[in-house]
């Protein structure tokens, strides 16, 4: 044998290595992206879009942008300006 059918079978080896080592590395690759999928998934799970109980929401829960109250239209009470107690305060009490 020549030199060079030796090297030419020792690359051949080295190439079939490393196309094993590429098809194992494919397959965990395909396992570690379905485990992400699923954890991304479960991440977006709480109590409004699941079965979930709201104590499992944990501290993170998303804070409400606005009151849930209906404003009522009135103008806000002035307190202390009432004719009753400006006639307190005449009277010094």
């Amino acid at each position: 044998m020549d030199w060079r059918d030796e090297l030419i079978e020792s690359q051949k080896k080295i190439i079939e290595s490393q196309n094993k080592i590429i098809a194992e590395l494919k397959a965990e690759i395909v396992v570690l992206k379905e485990q992400v999928a699923e954890l991304e998934r479960r991440l977006g799970l709480n109590s409004e879009n699941s079965g979930k109980p709201p104590s499992s929401d944990g501290l993170g829960k998303p804070h409400r942008t606005q009151s849930l109250r209906e404003k009522s239209g009135k103008k806000p009470d002035r307190l202390n300006k009432s004719a009753g107690f400006e006639h307190l305060q005449e009277a010094g009490f």
